[in-house]
């Protein structure tokens, strides 16, 4: 206990930065997030699911163990965001644990727990959060099953699924395993590859059982996947966008506050890794992680600012040789680069910057406010278009528990959406709102034609903001 000691106080500082997001009320809620709130909430209701999020690729979906996950942080705050996002918290903090028991430094767990990357991923409601998890799992399965550990093979695919599950891209990690095989780097012999084969169909079951439920989606995604990117992605795009993430990796964990260095830390440590040779074994498996990423570019990739989730693990290996002053310059960046954002919302992963729960709260709070207790309509500008989700979602959990009542709609059919139980506004409605969000994603033309569709319902009095999210009042015709 005396020994694991200071290790559990690096948990508890881990779980203290993380929650100073919820705590503050940045949390980024938009569509994707709310989208899985509904769907967590058929589940708490007794609805099983066994397919999970949608991706941004028709027809391929990620696994469902993220719903599974964030549950039990839905039941415990009956539908609150920001207690989904503190069990979120806890769940990522468990971390530091992790990069203990692979890296041995203490150190290490440290700047897991300050790195700025990290607590980003760790209250950001999306199943891709799980990664930072399940890919440091997956190299240390790699790194058991390289040393000859008979369970090396079952841990590398039981997170190599858990992995996918988190999300579909990450299959890129697959082709590690075929590389190494072929190298003779990893032993391929029946009991492994029977007990990696096995592992990865076990995490990803619930993959294999919705795809056969709903007809094999995901060759059409596939079709549509390779017609809409594929080779459609220029070569000097993709180059650009490989140092770009490159040097993210990098800069985001260990000096976030000068992001510029990025690639030259990152080749630098890979240098001094390679000739100061402190683990030869790890060489394959770091070298080939660094670069697993770099072909999903070609497919879909190039859009994903997280597609190298959970390689953290990677950098702070290259890290573990270095001496303790340039651990500690690492870990002064970070909790000087925290001190001055973490009150501000999470922007590493958001288009829309300011769809946070704390403004879009005052923002439902000021609709409540200016109805005074009256019934009134409500119209939102959103992304994606005409979708209202993210703010039925809202005025359900937060307005209809706070004020007794909910609004209206008289926006365009959300039949067939979540969140469509908003009914239309019967004659004589007065009070009427229309809410744009965040104009990143929405053309200025698009919303000028929303609003003078508006027109046809009300007319204009005044408007107030909050942050970039944009709430008119108007009077109903």
């Amino acid at each position: 206990m005396r020994k694991y000691f200071p290790l559990f106080l690096i948990f508890l500082l881990a779980f203290f930065l993380r929650a100073q997001y919820p705590q503050s009320g940045n949390v980024v809620f938009s569509f994707d997030q709310a989208r899985d709130a509904f769907v967590v909430g058929n589940l708490l209701r007794g609805d099983i699911k066994i397919q999970g999020p949608s991706t941004s690729t028709r027809d391929f979906f990620h696994g469902v163990l993220y719903y599974y996950i964030i549950a039990p942080g839905y039941w415990l705050g009956h539908g609150s965001p920001l207690i989904a996002a503190y069990w979120l918290a806890f769940v990522t903090s468990l971390g530091v644990f992790l990069v203990y028991f692979i890296t041995r430094l203490p150190w290490l767990a440290l700047l897991y727990a300050v790195s700025y990357e990290q607590t980003q991923y760790a209250t950001y409601l999306s199943n891709t959060s799980l990664a930072v998890l399940t890919v440091p799992l997956f190299y240390l399965g790699l790194w058991q099953w390289l040393q000859g550990k008979k369970w090396g093979p079952a841990v590398a695919g039981l997170s190599l699924g858990a992995s996918i599950q988190a999300n579909i891209f990450m299959v890129y990690h697959l082709p590690e395993v075929l590389v190494l095989a072929l190298f003779k780097k990893i032993s391929i012999t029946k009991d492994s590859l029977s007990k990696f084969v096995f592992s990865v169909l076990l995490a990803t079951s619930s993959m294999i059982i919705s795809e056969i439920k709903f007809g094999f989606p995901s060759r059409n995604g596939l079709i549509h996947l390779l017609s809409r990117s594929g080779y459609a992605v220029s070569l000097s795009k993709q180059i650009n966008t490989t140092v770009e993430m490159f040097g993210r990796l990098f800069s985001l964990n260990l000096l976030p506050q000068l992001p510029q260095l990025g690639v030259i830390i990152g080749v630098l440590l890979l240098i001094a890794f390679l000739l100061r040779r402190p683990r030869p074994s790890w060489w394959p498996i770091v070298i080939l992680g660094l670069v697993s990423w770099i072909p999903a570019l070609a497919f879909g990739g190039i859009s994903s600012p997280y597609i190298t989730a959970g390689l953290f693990i990677l950098v702070l290996i290259l890290v573990r040789p270095a001496g303790f002053l340039l651990i500690s310059i690492f870990l002064i960046s970070n909790i000087l680069y925290l001190a001055g954002h973490i009150s501000s919302s999470q922007t590493l992963f958001s288009i829309q910057k300011d769809m946070i729960i704390r403004q879009e709260l005052a923002a439902v709070d000021y609709i409540y406010s200016q109805a005074e207790g009256q019934p009134f309509s409500l119209n939102t500008a959103t992304v994606p278009l005409f979708i209202n989700t993210t703010w039925s979602y809202l005025f359900n959990w937060y307005g209809q528990s706070r004020y007794g009542y909910l609004p209206y709609w008289h926006g365009r059919s959300q039949a067939g959406s979540l969140g469509d139980n908003l009914l239309r506004p019967p004659a004589g409605t007065k009070k009427f709102f229309v809410l744009i969000e965040p104009t990143q994603g929405l053309p200025e033309d698009i919303i000028n034609n929303y609003l003078d569709e508006e027109k046809k319902y009300s007319t204009f009095n005044h408007f107030a903001q909050f942050g970039d999210i944009t709430v008119q009042s108007r009077t109903g015709k």
